[in-house]
């Protein structure tokens, strides 16, 4: 009667953990369905950022800010202004790097910005609420309360990778992202403890931004 009883409870607990995992997995579809909705109306983007980094080597923080701008389909520019200029573009499919002297450009090589050109693009992907692309390379995981959480984590390659996860933290009143989270990991992908913190502030969307400041020659200047 004893075993009976236990086998039934068993039961009963896998169904109703299945029933719930079942209600989470669609109540994730609902709410990836209202961000791919919301986030796919941006045409163009243009905000303000403060960008840190926390590298568990030293308990000095990194602060930099600057200014984003995206425009559909598929430009970037991701400006630091202080404490030192610089500009990242990603256009067309290709990055380009940029150092801003006594104000004018000189063109640097790219090397160490590829891991940023990967953000970026990631970036573009997810303003454009492009999770059908996202997905197959990442593995989602949304979490709703005070703010919606988007965490997307590499799926496990074997191959070595500096990105252990990106997760975005979106406005649900707007749908706007104000936080993304990136955090490192070791050639041999150990969790370093390494991450960026990017606060953002949208000034300005879909306004038509000059093709000029996507430029991969002659970024113009502001």
């Amino acid at each position: 009667m004893f075993k009976t009883f236990s086998l039934i409870f068993i039961c009963v607990s896998l169904l109703c953990n299945i029933a719930e995992a079942a209600e989470f997995t669609e109540n994730n579809q609902k709410l990836l369905e209202d961000l791919k909705s919301n986030l796919g109306k941006v045409e163009s983007l243009e905000a303000a950022f403060t960008q840190t980094r926390y590298l568990s080597l030293f308990e000095e923080r990194l602060t930099s800010k600057g200014r984003l701008y995206f425009q559909a389909p598929n430009m970037m520019r991701w400006e630091i202004t202080e404490p030192y200029k610089s500009i990242l573009i990603f256009s067309q499919g290709a990055a380009s790097k940029y150092e801003v002297t006594e104000g004018k450009t000189r063109k640097m090589k790219l090397a160490g910005s590829e891991f940023f050109a990967q953000v970026m693009e990631q970036m573009m992907k997810f303003i454009k609420g492009d999770f059908t692309s996202l997905n197959k390379t990442y593995n989602l995981e949304v979490k709703k309360d005070k703010e919606i959480r988007v965490m997307l984590a590499p799926y496990s390659s074997g191959k070595p990778s500096k990105l252990s996860s990106f997760t975005f933290h979106i406005n649900p009143a707007n749908y706007r992202v104000t936080r993304l989270i990136i955090t490192e990991q070791s050639e041999d992908n150990k969790n370093t403890g390494d991450r960026i913190e990017i606060d953002f502030k949208t000034e300005s969307e879909n306004k038509k931004l000059p093709d000029e400041i996507f430029s991969q020659t002659n970024p113009k200047l502001f």
